[in-house]
């Protein structure tokens, strides 16, 4: 896909991108905050054998709903 059609579908994304932008738009930037609290306590975060990780993803920890579960309620 080119920048341009990606730049279009911008507002397409899965169910935790809403959560996401809306704090962005609060000015918090979750996706920062989840990863920072996966890198100060990431055996607290489930590791699911399918996604096979052995320390925080910052790419992508922040789009997966049991570990909005986990921040969330820690907080």
């Amino acid at each position: 896909l080119s920048l341009n059609t990606l730049l279009q579908y911008k507002h397409i994304g899965v169910c935790t991108d809403t959560v996401i932008r809306s704090y962005r738009r609060l000015g918090v930037d979750l996706q920062r905050l989840v990863h920072e609290d996966m890198s100060r306590a990431f055996n607290a975060y489930p590791n699911l054998s399918k996604w096979g990780l052995s320390s925080p993803d910052p790419n992508i920890d922040h789009r997966r709903v049991h570990n909005l579960k986990v921040f969330f309620y820690a907080q």
